[in-house]
């Protein structure tokens, strides 16, 4: 009787070994890597013209503590990609939240930095073009 429980435990061990086939699926965006989600999103926003690109962003800086505006050609579909995904997680932020994660260091020369906060207009924009129904409601709906 002992052999046939060690037998037992040797098929079941053989059973654990052999690969199961396991497919996860993403069920929401969380289950999803950010900057994976992120990029494409922002891919899939320029590609398909969800969301118009203001003329005046060409040459707009972020915020008061950067100096040149982005050198990335779509860093505007980038950044209301990750706004939505923002929204998305919380959907009790705001402009002024917004501003905050967004913000950089303002760099005074010898002074000390001082943090700065991202422009509200750009922000603002965004929260507009991502409020048509293009965006299937995500803007509206509570998690």
């Amino acid at each position: 009787m002992a052999e046939q429980f060690t037998e037992d435990i040797g098929v079941v061990n053989k059973r654990l070994l052999e690969p199961v086939p396991f497919v996860k699926t993403n069920n929401c965006i969380k289950d999803v890597d950010a900057d994976l989600f992120i990029r494409s999103y922002a891919t899939h926003l320029k590609l398909h013209n969800k969301i118009t690109y203001p003329k005046w962003c060409t040459f707009v800086k972020t915020g008061k503590g950067r100096k040149l505006a982005p050198l990335n050609e779509d860093w505007y579909f980038i950044r209301a990609s990750s706004i939505l995904r923002r929204l998305y997680l919380h959907p009790d932020i705001g402009v002024g939240f917004l501003r905050r994660q967004f913000s950089s260091k303002q760099r005074r020369g010898v002074a000390p930095n001082h943090t700065s906060l991202a422009s509200g207009k750009i922000l603002r924009s965004i929260y507009n073009n991502l409020e048509t129904p293009n965006h299937y409601g995500i803007m509206n709906s509570t998690n």
